[in-house]
């Protein structure tokens, strides 16, 4: 039997099942994610206007990100090696990589500047003057990293054929030369560098993530039981609601780009191959926007009041009070 990597795999291991997966993964994409915007645009209520634009963004990344995981490149890794094929629309792997690895680094930050917008909206913009001179600072500072963490990867770059000599002794299996007429692309021989980079990376968005989600709950637990006299119980009230409702929100997407990111660190560090997990991995951060649009729908009032009215099509349908309307995954539905 041929100990070809391709030719041995099976169910999503074999690169036309995990075609046809990422395809499948599209189609489901497509209109979620135009849904998703239509409701961002158009019906996002006044409580959270100040942080549409950055819905908008961090929405509209997720959407690239997704198609461009399941349509555009379709990459199949050979982890624990920095290798694999771009199986979809576009063929230039170099590009491919940077581009992928970018959209997920800018994703985590905007989920970064909707947790510090909050932070600024609610607390800074009147008490902490240094932060509103510094913060413009602060975020450009994260998004030039986020597109530029990768780049230095790219100084290492090997030799083609001399690097798929190198890789076939790291594999269990013998890998293609090209599958479907795309040529196998190696990224790098030596992955200490390549860690490196995401491992600080990661850890950098994590450590800023949770700095302000921990301000911004803690401040305002403090705030309610000051009971302050200048704030009525129903705006604290409405603004504690809408914070819960962005922690949900973001942490969704986190999880899903955070399972990957985890994988695939702990390949490279333990030279774990696995070409089931691996594909698993790429169509999980593929299907990151599909569940964060989703949770945004179910959580956020004005977007769920919108979808149950177009999906109720009778008279008395069309009345129901989406108050009453119980969300499958949770015991308590966050209104505002």
């Amino acid at each position: 039997m041929s100990n070809l990597c391709s030719v041995n795999a099976q169910l999503l291991a074999d690169p036309d099942k995990f075609k046809i997966a990422c395809h499948i993964m599209t189609i489901i994409a497509i209109p979620i994610h135009f849904y998703g915007t239509w409701c961002i645009l158009f019906k996002t209520s006044n409580t959270m206007k100040s942080v549409k634009k950055l819905l908008l963004w961090s929405h509209c990344l997720g959407a690239l990100l997704d198609l461009s995981l399941s349509f555009v490149s379709i990459p199949y890794f050979l982890f624990p090696t920095f290798s694999g094929y771009a199986l979809g629309q576009m063929n230039m792997p170099m590009l491919q990589i940077y581009i992928e690895m970018s959209l997920a680094a800018l994703l985590c930050t905007s989920i970064l500047s909707i947790y510090e917008n909050r932070y600024y909206i609610l607390f800074a913009q009147n008490e902490n003057h240094w932060w509103n001179k510094t913060r413009d600072y602060f975020l450009s500072l994260n998004y030039l990293i986020a597109v530029t963490f990768i780049a230095p990867n790219y100084l290492f770059c090997p030799d083609q054929i001399s690097a798929f000599e190198i890789i076939k002794t790291k594999l269990p299996c013998t890998p293609e030369h090209s599958i479907d007429d795309r040529r196998i692309f190696v990224g790098a021989i030596d992955l200490n560098f390549t860690f490196f980079s995401l491992t600080i990376e990661a850890i950098l968005l994590f450590i800023e993530i949770a700095t302000f989600f921990f301000i911004v709950f803690f401040k305002l637990v403090h705030r309610n039981k000051r009971k302050m006299s200048l704030m009525s119980n129903r705006t604290h009230g409405l603004q504690t609601k809408f914070v819960i409702a962005l922690c949900l929100q973001s942490t969704v997407p986190l999880l899903l780009i955070a399972v990957p990111i985890t994988y695939v660190l702990a390949t490279l560090r333990l030279t774990y191959h696995n070409q089931l997990l691996t594909n698993l991995c790429v169509l999980i951060g593929s299907s990151h926007g599909i569940v964060a649009t989703i949770v945004m729908v179910l959580i956020h009032k004005p977007y769920r009041d919108a979808t149950v009215y177009l999906c109720c099509c009778s008279k008395r349908n069309a009345n129901f009070d989406s108050k009453n309307f119980t969300v499958n995954f949770t015991n308590r539905m966050i209104k505002y």
